[in-house]
C-alpha cells in the first residue's frame, strides 16, 4: 500500500513538473512577445507623430486667398492627428472626396502632393500603413485623371522616385503594384518625367528585374490556378512592360505621334 502511494506521488510530481516547465516557457513566450509589440507599436507612434509635426508646418503657410471648404480642413485634421487610427479615417475621407474635380483642385492648389508624398514615405508594411498608402494612391490617380489637376502634379518631380521606391519596398502586395504601374505609366507619358527616368540607369535596371520577377510569380500563379493574384499580376506586368517600352522608345517617335 505504501509503495503504491509512492509511486502515484512520483506520477503526480512528474506531472506538474512538466506542466510547470511547459507554462513556465509558454508564459515567457508570451510576456516577450506583449513586450515585443508594445515596443514596436510605440516607435511606430512615435515615428509617425514626429512626421506629421514635420508637415503641419507646411499646411499653416497655406495661400490665404483659397477658402478653407472641407478638403482644406480635412488635410489639416489629418496632419494634425496623433491617433493613428483617426489619421488613417480621415485620410480615407479625403480619398473618397477625391473623385470630385472641385476637391482635386482643392487638394493641388493648396500644396496636398508633397503631404501626399511624404505620407507615402513614412509608410511601413503593417496593414494599417498598407491601406494608408493605398488612400493616397487613389488621391493620387483621381488627381492625374483631371486636366485642371494634371499639369500641376505634374511639375512634382519627386513622384517618379517615391512611386519607384514602393514599387521595390510592395512588391508582393499586388493591389499596391498596380496603382504604382497606372502612376508610374502616367508620368513616363510627360516628357520631363521621361528624361529623367531614362537618365537613371540604375532604376531601369530595376525596373527590368522587377518585371522579371513578377513574370516567373506570374507563371507560378497559373499553374497553381491562383485566379485572383494572377489576374493582377498579369495587370501589373502589363502595365510595367508599356512603362519600358514608353522608357525606351526614342524623343523622334514621342514626337511622331503627338503630331
Amino acid at each position: 500500500e505504501f509503495q503504491r502511494k509512492v509511486k502515484a506521488a512520483i506520477v503526480v510530481q512528474r506531472a506538474f513538473r512538466h506542466w510547470k516547465e511547459n507554462n513556465s516557457d509558454k508564459r515567457e513566450e508570451d510576456a516577450a512577445r506583449r513586450i515585443q509589440q508594445w515596443y514596436r507599436a510605440a516607435v511606430v507612434r512615435r515615428k509617425i507623430t514626429s512626421r506629421l509635426k514635420q508637415i503641419v508646418s507646411n499646411i499653416r503657410a497655406i495661400n490665404s486667398k483659397f477658402s478653407v471648404g472641407d478638403t482644406l480642413s480635412e488635410l489639416r485634421k489629418c496632419l494634425k492627428i496623433n491617433s493613428f487610427a483617426k489619421f488613417s479615417q480621415a485620410i480615407r475621407k479625403l480619398s473618397e472626396k477625391s473623385g470630385s474635380r472641385k476637391y482635386c483642385l482643392k487638394i493641388a492648389a493648396h500644396n496636398g502632393v508633397d503631404v501626399l508624398l511624404l505620407i507615402i514615405s513614412t509608410c511601413n508594411r503593417s496593414k494599417p500603413h498598407m491601406a494608408v498608402i493605398k488612400h493616397c494612391l487613389t488621391i493620387l490617380q483621381n488627381l492625374l485623371d483631371f486636366d485642371i489637376t494634371y499639369d500641376i502634379i505634374m511639375e512634382n518631380t519627386n513622384i517618379g522616385p517615391v512611386m519607384y521606391s514602393l514599387l521595390d519596398v510592395f512588391k508582393r502586395e499586388y493591389d499596391i503594384c498596380v496603382r504604382v504601374g497606372k502612376i508610374i505609366h502616367i508620368c513616363c507619358e510627360n516628357k520631363a518625367h521621361k528624361k529623367e527616368m531614362v537618365q537613371d540607369t540604375e532604376r531601369m535596371r530595376h525596373l527590368t528585374t522587377n518585371i522579371e520577377n513578377l513574370q516567373r510569380k506570374l507563371k507560378v500563379t497559373k499553374r497553381n490556378k491562383m485566379k485572383r493574384e494572377s489576374d493582377l499580376l498579369e495587370r501589373i506586368v502589363g502595365l510595367l512592360v508599356d512603362v519600358r517600352v514608353l522608357l525606351e522608345r526614342p524623343e523622334e517617335e514621342d514626337n511622331k505621334i503627338i503630331n
